[in-house]
């Protein structure tokens, strides 16, 4: 389990004698195993685990940028004029990815509304 989803999870009682012992107040003698330890998603842990795997993804970025010129070279050197082609078919493929992100981006935030309109209405309910 990483940092991240350890400090934002919290453990969820699997089975019902589990959750009646919580409920009740009393503490099990027994340690829980760690596979039944089932993380919990929050708001915040979902935003912080996108800041880590972008901050890994950008430090990776130098890297990929050599690896795609050596690439490029060697194939050059190796196929010839006929590698063209399936730089342009990779080049398409990014450009249609990039279009389905950005897709994928706009339901993200269409979620995201509608948690903080739950969120809102909870809120409302909760206070009267």
């Amino acid at each position: 389990m990483s940092v991240c989803t350890s400090l934002v999870s919290k453990r969820i009682p699997l089975t019902t004698d589990e959750a009646q012992q919580s409920s009740s107040g009393r503490q099990r003698a027994t340690s829980t195993p760690p596979d039944k330890v089932v993380p919990e998603p929050t708001l915040i842990g979902n935003d912080v685990v996108r800041t880590m795997e972008n901050s890994l993804m950008l430090m990776q970025l130098p890297s990929c940028c050599v690896q795609v010129v050596c690439g490029v070279t060697v194939l050059l050197a190796v196929v010839g004029v006929p590698a063209l082609s399936g730089i342009a078919v990779a080049g398409m493929a990014v450009i249609i990815s990039t279009f389905i992100a950005k897709a994928n981006k706009k339901n993200d935030k269409r979620g995201l509304e509608a948690s903080d309109q739950r969120i809102r209405l909870l809120r409302q309910i909760l206070d009267g």
